[in-house]
């Protein structure tokens, strides 16, 4: 068969005896590969069509073939990208319906394991071993790279279940804003920073006012999609103070025409396309002077094995967990294989 073919010439074998080779559970699996290519391996794995003990792996195999080009450019992953970058504009008031809802259904709690924070932002390697421990330093050092001073006000775009609102206003003489749209998130974060200079609000990233000293925003520009990337940062540059900083994490695709829109990512955080490098700079320009640019590529690459790890340990996983887990495998490979990257940019106002 065509599909035993394509994935013998890369070394992979069904039923057979590697940790990376997939062993089929029901014969639905060929037919969805065949038809559906990358998105149908998805479908599969989260449906239980095939298990594999180390699905990292066998992405990162995929990925580092010509097999990987032949799933990501079939015509039924291609085409709703190229749609999406092109023409998807999500209007601000559909927002919780496409991106916050996903986010209430609770499915990050998948991804807590042990530790206290959810890590769905990227930790850093450096020095540590643990979740939670790369978690606690990113926080670190995004605080230290906005430079606070007594009596500033930072706004925190996306601010999840407020982690880093609350670790910049108990280590600093500052007020802080969080915005999110997911109301199970807001409600967490108020719980979270109650007896701090913090308020959260649940609202749409493009509905911001007000005057800032320091903007944060972590990995939830992607839900804009290009045909906002200019807008949002025109908004950010309109509310932050002349001196101020705004600090970006973005994950970014490296190139055109590589797919940018996936199922799995938009079935569990709602409609996300990923930015190519280029839309950030285009984005920027006469607003923005990029005053460091730093790849977190590698600390995404650990992270996202991390949390791929926790989920192999749970017990009689649901579909939500399969998907989620198929997700961050993927994501570790197509890092690994350059196919994404991820960023931390920080902009002075022009």
């Amino acid at each position: 068969m065509v599909v035993i073919k394509l994935l013998g010439d890369v070394g992979i074998h069904l039923n057979g005896d590697q940790d990376f080779d997939p062993q089929v559970k029901n014969n639905r699996f060929y037919s969805f590969i065949f038809a559906y290519a990358f998105s149908g391996f998805e479908f599969a794995y989260q449906k239980s069509f095939f298990e594999c003990q180390d699905l990292c792996k066998l992405m990162q195999k995929i990925n580092r073939s010509k097999l990987g080009k032949i799933l990501l450019y079939h015509p039924s992953v291609i085409l709703p990208s190229l749609i999406t970058y092109y023409f998807y504009v999500l209007p601000d008031e559909e927002a919780y319906e496409y991106t916050g809802k996903a986010y209430d259904t609770g499915f990050t709690d998948t991804l807590k394991d042990q530790n206290k924070c959810v890590p769905l932002s990227t930790g850093i390697w450096d020095g540590v071993e643990t979740v939670q421990e790369a978690y606690e330093k990113k926080l670190q050092i995004v605080a230290s790279k906005l430079k606070l001073r007594i009596g500033m006000r930072v706004l925190d775009i996306g601010c999840g279940e407020g982690g880093l609102c609350h670790f910049i206003a108990a280590n600093n003489d500052v007020s802080v804003v969080g915005i999110n749209i997911s109301k199970l998130q807001v409600e967490r974060a108020k719980q979270l920073c109650s007896g701090l200079n913090v308020k959260v609000e649940q609202k749409h990233m493009m509905l911001i006012t007000g005057t800032y000293d320091r903007i944060i925003c972590l990995g939830v520009a992607e839900v804009l999609g290009s045909g906002k990337f200019r807008r949002f940062f025109e908004i950010v540059h309109s509310c932050l103070a002349d001196d101020g900083l705004f600090l970006l994490e973005v994950f970014t695709a490296r190139n055109f025409p590589l797919p940018v829109k996936d199922k799995c990512m938009t079935s569990l955080f709602g409609e996300l396309s990923l930015p190519y490098t280029i839309d950030l700079i285009d984005s920027a320009k006469n607003l923005f002077v990029i005053e460091e640019w730093e790849n977190l590529s590698k600390h995404e690459f650990r992270t996202s094995i991390e949390r791929v790890k926790m989920l192999k340990r749970k017990e009689n996983e649901d579909e939500c967990e399969r998907a989620t887990e198929f997700f961050f495998a993927w994501q570790a490979a197509s890092i690994d294989s350059n196919l994404f990257q991820v960023y931390r940019i920080i902009f002075s106002k022009i």
